[in-house]
């Protein structure tokens, strides 16, 4: 998808698709360092102290990050439905890369100064070997009130985001009468963004389950790792590379598909 949107100038210049691609490299970059993470707990290997830090910033900055492009693209989709002779004006590719960095950097700012706090705590963190653990990276309760800030915020924003973009785009939805039209369809994009945040979500309460599972620990990790991690990654592609027509087309030019597989396209299009 990826070589698809950066090879077409067409589908490359929509906002919407710039901001699908960046996703889908924020996502992809955020399940190499979950994976990585994941690993050296498992195998409980040391590294420094400042590595597992970095690791563990880049990958919360990158899941928070996600939040907020599901925020991004329903807002465009409301944009779209609700304004569509002011949307070429609104949604440029300019003001969709803005967008991007203003992301990456709203995403990063907090667990950078998690990161300067953890330096002022510790003598001399830059030495320091531990377990590449959460845990052990708490070292000052201002951390703690620092990552439930930033949860609560990004959460609460997305959400009420999602929210308002789905009931004005339903809305005309309805003033329209037809459930095959843009303004339904969108809408039940939209509801899918609902779904994946909720899975977001559901990743940080797991975390809270894991207490007392003993010897089941490592089956627990891996199962909710799948589903509140790698789900919602994988529903972005396939809701624009399957339900988008554009992105479709594309997809069947640039990649013959067996006949089963284009009739499950259709299907679940």
């Amino acid at each position: 998808m990826l070589y698809i949107i950066f090879s077409s100038v067409d589908i490359y210049h929509n906002p919407r698709y710039i901001l699908l691609a960046f996703m889908l490299i924020n996502d992809g970059l955020n399940l190499m360092l979950c994976f990585t993470m994941y690993i050296l707990a498992m195998q409980l290997l040391i590294i420094l102290m400042p590595l597992c830090c970095t690791l563990y910033t880049l990958s919360i900055a990158t899941f928070i990050a996600t939040q907020y492009y599901l925020a991004a693209m329903s807002l465009e989709c409301y944009i779209a439905i609700c304004f569509p002779l002011r949307h070429c004006l609104i949604c440029t590719p300019k003001r969709a890369m803005i967008v991007v960095v203003a992301i990456w950097v709203w995403s990063t700012i907090p667990y950078a100064v998690e990161s300067v706090v953890i330096s002022v705590t510790l003598k001399d963190p830059l030495h320091i070997h531990i377990f590449c653990l959460t845990l052990y990276l708490l070292v000052n309760s201002v951390q703690t009130v620092i990552r439930l800030l930033n949860f609560v915020l990004c959460f609460t924003f997305v959400g009420l985001t999602i929210l308002f973009s789905y009931v004005k785009i339903m809305s005309v939805a309805l003033r329209k009468n037809s459930q095959t039209s843009s303004a339904s369809k969108a809408g039940k994009t939209v509801l899918i963004h609902g779904v994946q945040l909720f899975l977001c979500m559901c990743s940080l309460l797991a975390n809270f389950t894991e207490i007392g599972l003993g010897q089941f620990i490592e089956v627990f990790t891996l199962c909710s790792f799948t589903i509140f991690t790698y789900v919602p990654r994988l529903l972005s592609p396939l809701i624009y590379g399957i339900r988008d027509a554009e992105l479709r087309r594309h997809i069947r030019k640039h990649l013959p598909l067996p006949p089963k597989i284009g009739f499950l396209m259709n299907l679940l299009h």
